[in-house]
């Protein structure tokens, strides 16, 4: 990779988005940024819990700050409030990250739709965005239903991002790609078999990115 790389990620929600995001920053050693780490405990803050829930100072810290931020969140589940409060806060690490001129693997699509103000220095990175596509939708719903971070054992902004799941949450949000959006993608990973099989296709992707 001849510059830093910004790595955005899209698909459907349950195409396996952050497994993917987790491989390339550990194939890469690019440092990774959940979406999935905001809006879980944000979804968790909804439900009653609070710091004494949580074992990790780290998982304290950040449920501390925001419950702080945003206190309306205890008080009423809100799907397009709490994809602005994880949006407020991607910008945030992104920017950061910029600040500091590091490449990044970002789980959501974020530049071209609906953060123009994040400002991607094209003589210094080289922006990449992968399309994660699982067209077993049933599949995805199960995965959504079925899964959420471990906080007392994660990290978020770090390479390889340790995202372990746990207990089960209900999604959120459900925003169903276009075409469109896969004909723009820089690549295409296909999430339809065993981890295995994934692997080897983001394995051949993360090849393709260090030879740019």
């Amino acid at each position: 990779m001849d510059k830093q790389v910004y790595i955005e990620l899209m698909g459907q929600k349950g195409a396996g988005l952050t497994t993917v995001s987790k491989l390339l920053s550990e194939k890469l050693g690019v440092y990774l940024t959940s979406s999935d780490y905001y809006r879980s405990m944000l979804y968790l803050i909804n439900l009653g819990y609070t710091e004494s829930d949580f074992k990790s100072e780290r998982a304290k810290r950040l449920c501390s700050y925001l419950t702080k931020m945003y206190p309306d969140v205890k008080e009423c589940f809100n799907a397009k409030r709490y994809e602005k409060y994880v949006d407020t806060e991607l910008d945030r690490t992104i920017t950061n990250a910029l600040k500091m001129d590091s490449s990044i693997i970002v789980d959501k699509h974020k530049i071209e739709r609906g953060a123009p103000h994040l400002k991607i220095n094209d003589d210094h990175y080289d922006k990449i965005t992968i399309f994660v596509e699982s067209f077993d939708f049933k599949i995805c719903q199960e995965r959504l239903y079925n899964v959420s971070p471990n906080y007392d054992e994660i990290d978020n902004n770090v390479i390889g991002a340790n995202m372990k799941y746990s207990f089960g949450y209900s999604p959120v949000s459900y925003n169903t790609p276009t075409l469109a959006d896969a004909a723009l993608s820089d690549y295409i990973i296909i999430n339809n078999g065993t981890l295995d099989e994934l692997n080897d296709r983001v394995e051949e992707v993360a090849q393709k990115i260090k030879k740019r």
